[in-house]
């Protein structure tokens, strides 16, 4: 039950699911049956004769439409071959074990059994979606924590100037990450224009990083981003920088689905603010809706 423990009701030790013989019991002696099977689905083999039957019964009509057999010989046969493929026998046993199976259902659900087993499913049912919740409020926590623990980062701009390329791809990669997206990064050669992808729910984007000591990102290097975003069909695109962006480059941004964000932006992020629509306000300030 992936680790979730549901209490006995007479001793309060855990109850174990024991699949192979149908029952939920403990330790101390306290069991009770888990639902019987349901009836039998029958195999599409057992709705339909096999191939070899058809073709014997079509002999047969062949020989009898051209008077080889006698009528009696050829209802013998029909009647050996028919039950010789085990056809009917198939469909009875099935047709059997069904009528079985339905009485003991019948008689399980009027049983003490059953309603022990749905208080058992009931509460295994609440414990599930409790350790959903807490495994929730734990991801929600760990993001903050990470957030927190970037953004005391981000805030320096020497760090952020002192990075590698590499470094610094891996580092926006993380603030992503915190922000609840799963991160892709890309080979260093044939990248096709894409350091990184992100996914999460809603949301699919690529993001171009251009670590600059000195110096703007251009609208050539813009425009090429936005050629790779309409030929992934992804739903945006970031591109990130410790340099700035020239005015051609905001220009071609404006009215896209372009995000850019530069040094400034990357030091305020680490000073207080760090979420979704702040990644996606550009240099100007001006947030621009999101396609999702």
């Amino acid at each position: 039950m992936n680790g979730l423990t549901i209490p006995c009701p007479r001793c309060g030790q855990a109850l174990e699911e024991v699949r192979s013989e149908g029952t939920v019991r403990c330790s101390c002696g306290y069991k009770f049956s888990s639902p019987p099977p349901g009836p039998e689905i029958p195999e599409t083999s057992a709705n339909f004769a096999p191939f070899w039957v058809w073709v014997a019964l079509g002999a047969i009509f062949l020989l009898r439409k051209l008077s080889v057999i006698e009528p009696g010989w050829s209802a013998l046969l029909l009647f050996v071959i028919i039950f010789a493929s085990g056809f009917p026998v198939r469909r009875i046993a099935i047709a059997l074990s069904n009528t079985l199976r339905k009485r003991r259902s019948k008689a399980w659900l009027s049983s003490d059994d059953a309603i022990r087993y749905r208080e058992y499913n009931e509460k295994r049912e609440s414990a599930h979606e409790a350790l959903r919740i807490a495994q929730e409020s734990a991801r929600r926590a760990e993001e903050e924590r990470l957030r927190r623990a970037l953004a005391e980062v981000a805030k320096k701009k020497d760090y952020l100037l002192g990075l590698s390329p590499q470094a610094f791809e891996e580092h926006v990669g993380n603030l992503f990450s915190a922000l609840g997206y799963n991160v892709r990064l890309t080979p260093k050669s044939n990248d096709e224009g894409v350091d990184l992808y992100l996914d999460k729910p809603g949301r699919r984007a690529i993001v171009q990083c251009k670590h600059y000591t000195n110096g703007n990102v251009s609208r050539q290097v813009v425009q090429q981003t936005f050629g790779v975003l309409r030929n992934k069909k992804v739903g945006e695109a970031f591109v990130v920088t410790t340099g700035g962006f020239t005015r051609q480059a905001r220009e071609f941004a404006e009215g896209k689905q372009m995000h850019l964000i530069d040094l400034k932006m990357l030091v305020e992020m680490g000073e207080s603010v760090f979420t979704e629509d702040f990644i996606r306000s550009g240099p100007t300030g001006k947030t621009r809706p999101s396609r999702r």
